[in-house]
């Protein structure tokens, strides 16, 4: 299969020490908790592997409002479990699936 332009979006994350780095990969219908571990960025775990029990894929979403679907009542609750500050705009990045109209998506990762 060929990759090509319209299935790929870039992805903009920011790092525990604050740096910006730019993953311009991220498939269509992959999750972020996906993009994350497949670049081996730190502080995206995923330990359960996107079954939504762990919330170590916790990360804060910068992107533009209706990037992303809102988050489930049951992403809500696990949430309530995350190690890092909870913020109104925290979620499960495994819930977070790229779009087709995907074209501004920013993340950050939280501190520990």
């Amino acid at each position: 299969m060929v990759t090509t332009v319209k299935d790929v979006a870039p992805v903009a994350m920011i790092t525990r020490d604050g740096s910006r780095i730019i993953i311009d990969d991220a498939l269509l219908g992959e999750t972020i908790m996906q993009v994350a571990t497949r670049h081996g960025v730190a502080g995206i775990a995923g330990e359960c592997g996107g079954a939504m029990m762990c919330a170590t894929c916790h990360i804060y979403d910068l992107s533009t409002a209706g990037t992303f679907s809102s988050p489930s009542d049951v992403e809500e609750e696990v949430l309530e479990g995350v190690t890092g500050e909870r913020r109104a705009n925290s979620r499960l990045s495994c819930q977070l699936v790229v779009g087709a109209t995907a074209s501004a998506i920013e993340l950050q990762i939280p501190v520990e």
